[in-house]
Formats: C-alpha cells, structure tokens, sequence
C-alpha cells in the first residue's frame, strides 16, 4: 500500500542516522582535536617537529569517518525500495538481520569506543602514555567481544612498546611521563627501551 512508504522513509532515514552519528561525533571531536594541533610549533631547520604525527593520525581520522558518513548515505540512497515489493523484501530482510545476532553490532559500541578514546586523551597526563595505552587497547580489544586476556594484555602491551619506540626513539616527539609513581614506571620503561 502506498501510505507504507513514507514510514519505510522515516525508518530508513532513522536508521542511517543512527548509523552515522558516531563517525560524526568522532569527526566533530577530531576536528576540534586538529583545530589545537596545528597551535604545536613545528620543527625547524627542516626536521619532523612534534606537530606532524597528530595533524597526520587527526586529518586520517577525519578522512576516515567523512567516507564513512558518505559511503552509508549512499548505502542507503540505493537501498531504497522502487516498488512495494521492493520494500516488503525490505522489511523482511531487516527482520532477519535484526534475528541473525551473529552479525548485529550493538548500538552502544561505537558511543564506547568514542568514551575510551577521550578516556585515553585525558588519561596521558596523569598516568603517562605508556600505561594509558596499555589500558586502552586492551579495553578496546576487550570491548570487541575479544574474550582471552592473555592475548589482549600481550597485544596491547606490545603496542605500547611499539609507539613508545617509534615515538620517542625514531621520531624524538616527547611524550606524557604522568605524575607519582606513574611517573617512575614512564622512566623505568624508557631505561628498559633505551630512550634518554
């Protein structure tokens, strides 16, 4: 029936909002993000100052989510039923999609994703990068229905190692050493690493 077809609309506009609306937080916030780093001095006599990775990882970020955000209104625009047959197919799809809880990624997950992220930029200057790091990568693969802890405890502390690595000893870009003890456990680390 033709009245169906507005509330198949509304439902479907619903939907992609819903879909979108964490890239467009994530973008919102990146973009304040790289609105301050371009206020970090950069490097002279032709060096990598410690502007370039953040401007690098935001204006990625940015770009991510704004293809994100265009490739599912897109998605959607094709999606759209030609006839009411096209559009009972529709519904019964979505049923059976929404019943399938294999594939269903819940609704909250990106908004967690969002709170660690701005957990993580919060936490660097009282714990340090490293620990920071370590917590938030092992919270996200946690988060991701990734269930074995030894796996992510050794994924995570291996990253952390790594960006400390890359960071501090190839590209010279100081990082947060946090306060207290935190900081103690920053310089026992970078001794172990070799950074100076």
């Amino acid at each position: 029936m033709e009245h169906d077809h507005p509330a198949v609309a509304r439902s479907r506009n619903r939907a992609v909002a819903l879909a979108v609306a964490p890239y467009l937080a994530i973008l919102a916030f990146c973009s304040f993000l790289l609105y301050h780093a371009f206020r970090i001095p950069p490097g002279s006599d032709g060096k990598l100052g410690a502007d370039v990775w953040p401007k690098t990882i935001l204006v990625l970020a940015i770009l991510t989510c704004a293809w994100k955000i265009a490739t599912t209104g897109l998605r959607a625009r094709d999606a759209r039923p030609s006839s009411q047959h096209d559009a009972s197919e529709d519904r019964s799809a979505s049923r059976d999609e929404i019943e399938d809880p294999g594939d269903e990624i819940p609704a909250w997950l990106p908004w967690l994703g969002i709170a660690l992220t701005v957990g993580y930029v919060f936490l660097f200057s009282e714990i340090g990068y490293f620990l920071a790091t370590v917590l938030f990568v092992a919270t996200f693969i946690y988060a991701g229905n990734y269930r074995r802890p030894f796996v992510a405890a050794s994924v995570a502390l291996t990253a952390a190692f790594a960006f400390v690595f890359i960071f501090m000893k190839i590209v010279y870009v100081s990082l947060p050493m946090g306060d207290g003890p935190f900081r103690h456990l920053s310089e026992a680390i970078m001794m172990l690493m070799g950074i100076k």
